[in-house]
């Protein structure tokens, strides 16, 4: 059995998040795209690292490089909506290490991305 300690390394602590946590309190449309999120994007940016050494600043730069070139298809930019909900799973994951003791604060709370643009609705006039 595996101590939780902020010594486990983030990717450890997500697939137990995934599997404990989010499994257990999300619809499987939720989970399936926290899952995507967390294995796709975020694990392979910071999944090597101690949770407990992982800072707000850490999170901001993942978040401004997936932004930049997360799109799995070319390459290139994400969407505002796929960056908001990358924010909100690796938040999620954070604030379960928070409510289980492992962590004294969730580091993606001082985070930012950029929101997104909302449609212009044109009103036709008779």
């Amino acid at each position: 059995m595996m101590d939780f300690t902020p010594s486990m390394t983030f990717a450890e602590w997500a697939e137990i998040f995934l599997r404990d946590y989010a499994a257990a309190s999300l619809k499987p449309s939720a989970l399936e795209h926290y899952e995507d999120n967390l294995r796709k994007h975020i694990i392979p940016e910071i999944g090597a690292m101690p949770l407990g050494s992982i800072t707000t600043a850490d999170i901001q730069a993942m978040l401004r490089h997936q932004e930049q070139t997360g799109n799995l298809r070319n390459g290139g930019r994400l969407a505002a909506k796929s960056m908001r909900n990358m924010r909100t799973a690796v938040s999620a994951c954070f604030s379960q290490a928070v409510e289980s003791g492992i962590l004294g604060s969730n580091p993606v709370t001082g985070t930012v991305v950029r929101k997104a643009a909302r449609p212009r609705v044109e009103v036709m006039e008779d």
